[in-house]
């Protein structure tokens, strides 16, 4: 379980940087909760029928992504502006 909720809380800290990121473009109004609640959620729910290795490799992508994600938004510049 706490592998299950460290990757939840990694896709949800991912789709908030995007969301963030992406603040001044249209966005689909179900695109939102969906990202930062349901997807997040999928990885609490499997957790009960995924493999534990699954579940490692599934928390080591995502804290990735947020770590690659955190360090090339702060290194590029602006999109449009």
């Amino acid at each position: 379980m706490p592998l299950a909720l460290i990757a939840a809380i990694a896709a949800h800290g991912t789709a908030r940087m995007t969301l963030r990121r992406g603040a001044g473009q249209p966005t689909l109004p179900m695109l939102r909760p969906l990202t930062l609640w349901v997807l997040p959620g999928t990885a609490l729910a499997g957790a009960a029928l995924l493999p534990v290795v699954v579940l490692v490799y599934l928390t080591t992508n995502a804290l990735c992504t947020v770590a690659l994600q955190f360090l090339a938004y702060r290194g590029l510049p602006s999109i449009g502006g």
